[in-house]
């Protein structure tokens, strides 16, 4: 074997590239049929492979394509280290073949990612950057993508209601109905008691008939989760129950537990106001650990209602109980914390 050369290297120099890249088709063609048939781990696999062959061809334009795919997948999988690490060289890629369109998306990827993981100021700067090249391009799509990651990133409901109505203007503009379909859920997650949530009920009931236009199952447990939030902003606690149940239920067949742990949190205050005080901090800790094992810190724009929530029911249940009851909940399996909401029972039930 020559020196200085990895196997694959080698490997392909001994084949004839045309077979590499049918190889390469049949690897792909193969990881697009198992990730629409849900089996997102294995497509993970075999795009991986993808990239190997792609890399080794030198066809650094399938390089980032994959690189891009990939991040998403882990970005679904909230495993947004490898999403962060392979949108980072998806940046690379694309800033080295002077592909300015794709370097924009991918920039705008990597502000999503990194501001879920906390790092604002590195998100912020790539969302400048990404924005200079979309405005001057006119690209609609692309100006939304930055205003939902500017939302996701704000640190008042006012900010990023802002943001999500811009963003949602401009996917109407673009007739992107996916873009809409995001906007319209996250217009509806910025619903806070003791206000009128009229528009964000009525954003998440469209939302909800898209969804069903869409097949779109994930989208809609999101949207029963925030409109369970409302009801319980409303008092309908028996109607928030019903909801809440519906969304974990379907977040537990996709195995979204990012999602889970916020539907989690609506049910440890629907324990709470139902006087399941012990529950309620059980849920809270159950919810804070799937986020800290996912490092998914919360919206800056919703902490404070947070906070005021998990305050409410420590000052109810006493410091050290609550301390007790919370670090029970952390130590619980995901499936144990989605039997203890969904046994949940109000009053006259």
């Amino acid at each position: 074997m020559p020196r200085n050369m990895d196997l694959i290297n080698f490997l392909t120099l001994g084949i004839p590239r045309r077979y590499q890249l049918g190889k390469l088709a049949r690897l792909f063609a193969h990881a697009r049929h198992s990730v629409s048939g849900g089996r997102r781990m294995q497509g993970i696999i075999e795009y991986d492979e993808c990239l190997d062959i792609a890399r080794a061809l030198e066809r650094w334009d399938l390089v980032r394509y994959l690189r891009m795919m990939l991040a998403g997948l882990y970005v679904e999988q909230h495993d947004h280290t490898k999403a962060r690490l392979h949108y980072t060289e998806a940046v690379n890629v694309a800033r080295s073949l002077k592909d300015l369109p794709s370097l924009a998306h991918a920039r705008c990827a990597l502000a999503s990612v990194v501001g879920m993981m906390g790092d604002y100021t590195l998100a912020e700067r790539l969302c400048e950057e990404a924005h200079e090249f979309f405005h001057t391009s006119d690209d609609s799509i692309g100006l939304a993508s930055v205003c939902m990651v500017r939302a996701d990133m704000a640190q008042t409901t006012t900010d990023a209601r802002k943001h999500y109505s811009d963003a949602l203007a401009l996917y109407e503009k673009a007739q992107s109905r996916i873009g809409v379909l995001g906007a319209l859920l996250s217009l509806g997650h910025l619903a806070e008691p003791g206000r009128d949530n009229t528009n964000e009920r009525l954003s998440l009931t469209r939302c909800l008939t898209m969804c069903d236009e869409e097949h779109d199952v994930r989208t809609q447990a999101y949207a029963l989760n925030n409109l369970a939030n409302i009801d319980r902003f409303d008092g309908n606690l028996h109607s928030a129950a019903t909801r809440y149940n519906q969304s974990l239920k379907l977040k537990q067949q996709l195995d979204d537990e990012w999602a889970i742990s916020y539907t989690l949190d609506g049910c440890a205050n629907l324990a709470a106001c139902w006087g399941e005080v012990q529950k309620a901090a059980q849920l809270y800790g159950a919810a804070d650990a799937i986020r800290m094992r996912l490092g998914t810190p919360l919206e800056r724009s919703r902490l404070s209602l947070y906070s005021e929530e998990v305050n409410a029911t420590r000052r109810s249940l006493g410091e050290e109980p609550f301390e007790i009851w919370w670090r029970v909940g952390t130590q619980m399996s995901v499936d144990d914390a989605v039997e203890l909401a969904l046994g949940l029972v109000g009053p006259g039930e």
